[in-house]
């Protein structure tokens, strides 16, 4: 279909059901976002007549541009979550093979509802600004400082190189450190150990947006000797435990002498509400484990990635119903607290 080509009136209807069946099905209904509470209770459709039936007018349009504009509008702010949820092809329909009057539709409509960052986006995009001029100022751009008898690891990802470990273990190539995140905070973790005279050891999510989850279990499991990850499904409630091993001492092998690999340090964590998705996690699954987490409480994002498609094919994100809570059965969405507040607001109400 071209893009200024009317919706056909059956398909409007069956992309509006399909978008309310998902939503019903799969979607995690994240703690921190208010509409999704209000969904959760009523629905979609009856949520979006009470609270935002302009958004519910441009999904059942028969307008092209609209429609988009309604996804926009639902996914990037009704439901904006922080980073989970998203219209993940807006920008993709903006561009227009056919001359720029769909790409200026578009253009337009965007500018008539504001369409920009979400809420809950926006506030960690102005966090992440100030924590990372204050890192710059202090650090550079290091990923490991000490500083008299505290070693500091920061990163702003889990990255996992697979590539790199395979090199590592079977072709005798060096440890991944420039490319894997395990890789690096492990060597860290080696260095500070081998100084003397460093007692301490932070762990810097300030400004870690998430990642492979699977780095993150593995960097746990090398602080604790194993990491255990609890999940809800909100659907139907059940609850489930993953506990994982890693390679601790690195020789090829997951057995019980990996469980014998500790570090003599006094750890922390440091959050700000920037840490999110697999950032949150290791603070909450840290501070399970009695490690106190310090700064500012987490930015959240506790429920898994779920990748959909509306019937025209357009793809979206969603905080799907599998998502982590803490030891004590608590949903960690709305961030993990600090035991110790290192963040002051200034008169003008900026964040110091």
């Amino acid at each position: 279909l071209k893009s200024a080509d009317p919706r056909p009136k059956d398909l409007i209807d069956l992309a509006y059901k399909e978008l309310c069946f998902n939503l019903a099905s799969f979607y995690g209904y994240p703690s921190a976002t208010g509409f999704s509470r209000v969904m959760k209770e009523k629905g979609l459709d009856a949520a979006l007549a009470e609270q935002d039936p302009e958004t519910r007018k441009l999904l059942l349009s028969a307008d092209r541009a609209e429609y988009l504009t309604g996804l926009n509008r639902l996914f990037t702010f009704l439901l904006d979550d922080g980073g989970h949820t998203g219209f993940t092809e807006y920008e993709l329909a903006a561009w227009d093979p056919e001359g720029g009057a769909f790409a200026g539709a578009l253009e337009a409509l965007k500018e008539q509802y504001d369409l920009g960052d979400g809420p809950r986006t926006a506030m960690k995009m102005a966090a992440m600004n100030g924590v990372k001029a204050a890192r710059k100022e202090k650090f550079g751009d290091a990923s490991y400082a000490e500083l008299g008898d505290t070693a500091i690891f920061m990163f702003d990802a889990f990255r996992l190189d697979l590539d790199g470990w395979e090199n590592y273990y079977h072709q005798g190539g060096e440890l991944p450190v420039e490319t894997d995140t395990y890789a690096a905070f492990h060597a860290a973790l080696d260095k500070a150990a081998a100084n003397p005279d460093i007692r301490n050891f932070v762990i810097d999510l300030s400004l870690n947006s998430g990642g492979e989850s699977f780095a993150m279990s593995a960097m746990v499991a090398l602080v604790c000797g194993e990491s255990d990850i609890r999940f809800e499904d909100t659907v139907n409630g059940e609850r489930t435990r993953v506990s994982y091993l890693t390679d601790t001492n690195l020789d090829g092998a997951i057995d019980e002498k990996d469980l014998e690999v500790r570090y003599d340090l006094n750890f922390a964590v440091l959050t700000s509400r920037e840490t999110f998705s697999s950032g949150n996690a290791m603070a909450s699954v840290l501070s399970d484990r009695g490690i106190p987490v310090l700064g500012e409480r987490s930015g959240g994002g506790s429920c898994s990635v779920q990748c959909n498609g509306t019937a025209e094919g357009w793809s979206y994100t969603i905080s799907n119903n599998i998502h982590l809570i803490n030891a004590a059965g608590e949903d960690i969405d709305a961030g993990v607290p600090v035991v110790a507040e290192l963040v002051t607001v200034s008169d003008d109400g900026t964040l110091d």
